[in-house]
């Protein structure tokens, strides 16, 4: 896939930030009713919310740049067309036998599967800034919160597994597909756009 400059510098933020936030969520401590927290485990959960509202900010940011452009919404979401879904099933069925041998071909501009991983994860994330902020709102300085906040906690850390499952799948396959000579890094990072 080729993105423009700003879907680039989006993507990059977007991956860094989500990132940073499933490092830290290792070492932070949200506040609990009579659970004293280490300065560190409250700095590292101001961060957290930090950071999450500004990736909320930034996913909302790119789904507001396809906003009347259904060529690029229809880019990150293939499968909501007859076309898209067909050329999907196609790629899927065509390189299925390739993955598993490790011939995998470079999809070239009809790459359906790596345009609807794209907006996976685009989803995936703003599911996770929504939970997000729901919490920022439910959870009291004191660490308490509402029946609705305890639910939303639990689709939040859901979420947060579903994306380590997302990130590591989506960086060995980019490292599968470099070693075998398809320059995505390039089109990643470096390469000029159409």
């Amino acid at each position: 896939m080729r993105y423009s400059s700003e879907e680039k510098v989006l993507h990059f933020l977007i991956a860094v930030g989500m990132i940073f936030q499933l490092v830290i969520e290792n070492w932070m401590q949200r506040p609990e009713p009579g659970k004293s927290l280490t300065a560190s485990q409250v700095m590292l959960f101001g961060a957290h919310e930090f950071v999450g509202v500004c990736l909320l900010i930034m996913v909302i940011t790119r789904f507001m740049l396809m906003i009347g452009n259904r060529k690029s919404f229809l880019r990150l979401f293939p499968w909501l067309e007859a076309e898209g879904r067909h050329g999907l099933m196609n790629e899927i069925r065509n390189t299925l036998p390739d993955w598993l041998t490790g011939q995998l071909k470079d999809a070239g501009e009809q790459d359906f599967l790596a345009k609807t991983v794209h907006g996976l994860g685009l989803l995936l994330a703003l599911g996770l800034g929504l939970t997000g902020l729901v919490l920022f709102v439910e959870i009291s300085p004191e660490g308490t919160m509402g029946a609705l906040g305890k639910e939303v906690m639990e689709v939040h850390e859901l979420l947060g597994i579903l994306l380590w499952v997302f990130i590591t799948g989506h960086v060995v396959m980019t490292l599968y597909h470099q070693l075998l000579g398809h320059r995505v890094l390039q089109h990643i990072f470096w390469e000029a756009t159409r």
